[in-house]
């Protein structure tokens, strides 16, 4: 076990970071962390062409910065996502998938609602101002 006071981290007999060491998942307030199934946060850096017109090989640096977050999560009750998707506003994603804290501001570009046994819905984040913070 880590001698980290601010996140623990579980060491199962494989030495993996797993779902139960996530202490934190929210969406605009709501805390899903309990009810959560899977979750995915990506980060995405453009690369742009530098190269002169002589140059054998592509250079290229570093261009725009972009995030996206998705999960889905058990239904309790009612889904909770449609509602904040159509309110339209900006809403405040955190997490700390695996072991980095993560907050950005972002928008809802989508919403499942899926049948079975359990019943889950999905939510797609996207940035939509600022640079999110890590660490």
């Amino acid at each position: 076990m880590s001698n980290n006071t601010d996140h623990v981290v579980n060491e199962d007999i494989t030495g993996r970071i797993v779902n139960s060491d996530i202490t934190i998942m929210s969406i605009d307030g709501e805390d899903i962390l309990a009810l959560f199934r899977e979750a995915r946060l990506d980060v995405v850096i453009s690369g742009e062409d530098v190269s002169l017109p002589d140059d054998e090989w592509i250079q290229r640096k570093q261009g725009q910065k972009d995030w996206q977050f998705a999960c889905s999560k058990l239904i309790k009750m009612a889904p909770v996502f449609v509602g904040m998707a159509l309110n339209g506003a900006f809403c405040v994603v955190q997490c700390d998938i695996g072991g980095i804290p993560f907050r950005g501001t972002g928008m809802i570009a989508g919403v499942t609602l899926a049948t079975g046994d359990p019943q889950v819905e999905g939510v797609v984040v996207i940035s939509a101002r600022n640079a999110p913070a890590f660490g």
